[in-house]
């Protein structure tokens, strides 16, 4: 867990063992850079106040993506479930019942009672209709997972070596896309029934 907290951060870590002990080193390159002009640098961002449940089998990953949504989101709530399978089983009806516009879930959860995948709970979500934002974040993200993942129900998908900034910037694409999205429908229904 280290190595892949240290990769979504940027850094770069390496171990040496002598014996009984540990080394770690951490790297990393830190350059001056002029700004680029306001119009080539379009930064997204997701309105402040959003409230978001995260499901990761990890306690590593769950503490991660919480600080990143906490650093860069300013959201309403951030709520972390998958300490236990019966997270994993609870997931969806506890988001249903909660004001929750969007969900991160991991693809592979293991717990000592098997091995759950979230695209499981993307369908349960999608037969549910749920109207917030599902996001599959996970470490499998070749083409064939993606279009796995987004034929289950995901709006977004999150690589787990993302930057924090990078993972709230996809989050708010995403949203503010799904949002156009309902805005467009409704106002096509409207304009029917009149």
């Amino acid at each position: 867990h280290c190595f892949m907290v240290a990769k979504s951060c940027g850094f770069s870590l390496s171990l040496k063992q002598d014996d009984d002990v540990v080394a770690f080193k951490l790297s990393l390159i830190a350059e001056t850079m002029t700004s680029a002009p306001r119009a080539e640098r379009r930064r997204w961002h997701v309105p402040p106040g959003l409230h978001y449940h995260v499901l990761d089998d990890s306690a590593v990953a769950r503490r991660v993506v919480t600080h990143h949504l906490m650093k860069h989101a300013s959201p309403g709530s951030v709520q972390a479930f998958g300490e236990t399978a019966d997270d994993f089983h609870n997931f969806v009806q506890a988001s249903m019942a909660d004001p929750v516009d969007v969900v991160i879930i991991d693809q592979n959860l293991e717990y000592n009672t098997g091995t759950y995948l979230g695209t499981d709970l993307l369908e349960q979500f999608v037969a549910e209709r749920f109207q917030g934002l599902l996001c599959m974040r996970s470490a499998n993200s070749s083409e064939a997972d993606v279009e796995l993942y987004i034929r289950k129900g995901a709006h977004c998908i999150l690589e787990k070596d993302m930057l924090g900034s990078e993972m709230v910037e996809a989050i708010a694409r995403a949203y503010i896309f799904k949002c156009d999205q309902q805005a467009h429908s409704e106002a096509a229904t409207v304009t029917q029934l009149q």
